[in-house]
């Protein structure tokens, strides 16, 4: 057997896309993505673009912060 991932990712972004367009009709919200992309590595730079580029497509909002990589950890720290 022979898996086709597009066709699958496609279709699970179909679903995601008619869940997200009845939690804003009933609820008048949507579900976000948030990152906190720490660094400069451009691996994690692309990763995190295609993730906001999926969070678009199926209609939710994305946000994005930038930390140096030199961030330390603190507790009651607000972004």
């Amino acid at each position: 057997m022979i898996i086709d991932g597009k066709k699958i990712a496609a279709e699970l972004r179909e679903k995601l896309k008619k869940k997200i367009v009845e939690l804003k009709s009933k609820y008048n919200s949507v579900p976000g993505l948030t990152v906190i992309l720490v660094g400069e590595d451009p691996a994690s730079k692309i990763y995190v673009k295609n993730k906001e580029k999926f969070a678009k497509e199926v209609g939710t909002v994305s946000y994005t912060h930038l930390r140096a990589h030199e961030t330390r950890e603190e507790r009651g720290v607000r972004l």
